[in-house]
């Protein structure tokens, strides 16, 4: 029996390793998004269209927020360990691939186990091929999904099914499905297991801790939460809302093409966590956001037809892409436009081809100079 015929309905057609870059989702079969409550698979009602038409986008706390501390660190129950923790992410969603580009720019492949979900389902995230977490053997073959790995921690659970999940194959149990801090723990406790160790890169560093942390927040609510604030408002037919968060969309880009304009990274001439994590919401923008959230109003970054709107943005999208690009799966960006509502349905997709030529382009001078300040 192939693995379409056993896979919940909703989930995509053939593994993500099938797609080319013209793939079209919106040709899949629909799905409706699901959660966790009480240990159940029930439907989610966050993206309801249903929903009141003055509604506005809130996204819930993460459930499982624990921390994983350094190596031989005593009396505490997570504890960093070659072999002994295992990722859970999606290629098309920025704050899993986030925890992914932070895995593959410290090397920590053999540190950390991942799989990579093909897509979304009626029962949440499906990998169709199975899983290669040693916690689960039975699953191996697949279809695997995501809601295993919640309710094997935790029977009785009530969380959203999302990514990433950073999972402890010793204790069996969810660490922390909190992007942030999934990124945070790989970039500072399991650093020194990288092949580089503490002479290696350093994504957080202590001194920045506080301006990262409070750049960090500006651009999460304006930028990287902000795009889903304009476009989810859509689906439940609320205008206002979609301007209100769009606003603050196009004025993050501002602000953060007049901090790139000055200086080759976020925070000043060092390269961190956050060029990572912020870097993940810009891929995708032209990829996705723009049309299938309706962001087209202050122009593309990259990709147009155009000169870019934001050129700085792209040149230092340019060097960070440079450092993550293995982790980056263009093929999964149009599961955008599966559910959201900001596009014309009959339109063409994004052309991914353009915008992957456009981020591949020779860096400039001054951020080849930029690149090679940062110590791999």
């Amino acid at each position: 029996m192939s693995l379409r015929k056993t896979a919940a309905v909703g989930a995509p057609p053939n593994g993500r390793l099938e797609w080319p870059l013209t793939v079209d989702p919106r040709q899949w079969d629909a799905f409706s998004r699901h959660t966790l409550e009480a240990g159940r698979v029930v439907e989610d009602s966050l993206l309801q269209k249903s929903k009141p038409s003055n509604d506005t986008f809130k996204r819930p706390p993460s459930q499982f927020d624990a921390w994983v501390h350094p190596p031989e660190t005593l009396g505490v129950e997570f504890v960093a360990e070659p072999g002994r923790y295992h990722l859970f992410v999606a290629g098309v969603c920025p704050w899993a691939s986030g925890a992914r580009a932070v895995r593959l720019a410290l090397e920590l492949d053999s540190v950390v186990t991942m799989d990579i979900a093909d897509g979304q389902s009626n029962a949440g995230w499906c990998f169709l091929s199975g899983t290669t977490c040693a916690s689960f053997p039975e699953k191996q073959a697949g279809p695997f999904y995501l809601h295993e790995v919640y309710t094997a921690s935790t029977p009785d659970c009530t969380t959203r099914i999302t990514v990433p999940v950073l999972w402890d194959t010793k204790l069996r149990k969810v660490v922390s499905n909190n992007s942030w801090s999934i990124m945070k723990m790989l970039a500072t406790s399991f650093r020194p297991l990288s092949p580089g160790g503490p002479r290696g890169l350093e994504l957080y560093p202590p001194a920045l801790a506080a301006k990262i942390e409070e750049e960090h927040t500006l651009i999460s609510h304006g930028l990287l939460n902000g795009v889903y604030r304009a476009g989810i408002p859509l689906t439940y037919g609320n205008d206002a809302a979609h301007r209100a968060a769009s606003t603050e969309v196009y004025a993050t880009l501002r602000r953060l093409e007049s901090c790139l304009a000055d200086q080759p990274f976020i925070v000043g001439d060092r390269f961190t966590l956050l060029d990572i994590r912020v870097a993940m919401t810009v891929l995708r923008y032209d990829a996705a956001y723009l049309d299938a959230f309706a962001l087209g109003e202050a122009g593309h970054i990259l990709g147009g037809t155009e000169t870019s709107a934001f050129p700085a943005v792209r040149d230092w999208c340019r060097v960070v892409y440079t450092i993550v690009r293995r982790s980056v799966e263009w093929p999964a960006f149009p599961q955008y436009f599966r559910w959201t509502a900001g596009h014309d349905p009959a339109s063409a997709l994004p052309d991914l081809a353009a915008i992957i030529a456009d981020v591949e382009q020779p860096l400039s001078p001054s951020r080849a100079h930029a690149l090679l300040n940062i110590h791999l």
